[in-house]
């Protein structure tokens, strides 16, 4: 009986190992994707290496929901167990909140692109015209 209740309590402890430790990393990491995606400029190689950010943030986004998801249900089995305590409950309120704003910076990224992509286009239009006609 004692073995059991040592698993048990090993199991819990890597349980919440994994919770601190993968909750604490996405927020990092989405947070770090969020500071990326705020500058948006409208300038011509601004516009190109923003647009490519971009791109390269929502390829990582389907990894990042999974990631996220794994980190609920850890929560999910922890809470199951009755085994709660304000630094969970504060990382997960915490892993909400900066995904939310997460999706927001991401969705405001392609509303930007789609705005300003006309305007980036015809301004390399009237460049290409000009050294066009001063050749």
């Amino acid at each position: 009986q004692p073995a059991l209740g040592e698993i048990y309590q090993s199991l819990i402890t890597m349980v919440q190992s994994e919770f601190d430790v993968r909750g604490a990393k996405l927020i990092e990491e989405t947070q770090n994707k969020h500071q990326m995606l705020k500058a948006q400029k409208a300038e011509v190689s601004s516009f190109a290496e923003y647009a490519k950010t971009l791109s390269s943030v929502k390829c990582t986004t389907e990894e990042l929901l999974k990631e996220k998801e794994y980190i609920k249900s850890l929560y999910g089995i922890l809470q199951k167990l009755k085994i709660d305590n304000p630094l969970m409950a504060e990382i997960d309120k915490r892993l909400q909140l900066q995904w939310e704003l997460y999706l927001m910076v991401l969705h405001d990224g392609e509303t930007f692109i789609n705005k300003e992509a006309p305007a980036m286009l015809q301004g390399l239009d009237e460049q290409i015209k000009t050294l066009e006609n001063r050749s």
